[in-house]
């Protein structure tokens, strides 16, 4: 339903708040800028922020072992030569 949890609308709004005034008086933008990173990056939906996508993402890519495992069926080797003079069992049919 929410966008933001409490919690995250709470920290974003004070860092923001606080980037703000600290741009007007020094000029100094990396509060304002920290403040509307940690906004966008505590964006909810379907009860998923966007760094947990972040993170299922680079688990998915980087850090799991994707395993495929190919195999044509009977019927999609009808009519096809098997490898190198073999028999059925080329295909993987056993």
């Amino acid at each position: 339903m929410w966008t933001w949890k409490i919690r995250d609308l709470c920290v974003a709004a004070a860092l923001v708040i606080l980037g703000a005034l600290a741009m007007a008086g020094t000029g100094f933008s990396l509060l304002l800028i920290i403040g509307i990173a940690y906004a966008v990056l505590t964006v909810q939906a379907e009860d998923v922020t966007v760094v947990d996508f972040v993170i299922y993402a680079c688990r998915f890519f980087f850090a799991e072992q994707q395993e495929f495992e190919w195999r044509l069926t009977r019927d999609e080797t009808k009519g096809q030569e098997p490898v190198n003079g073999g028999t059925d069992r080329d295909f993987g049919d056993a």
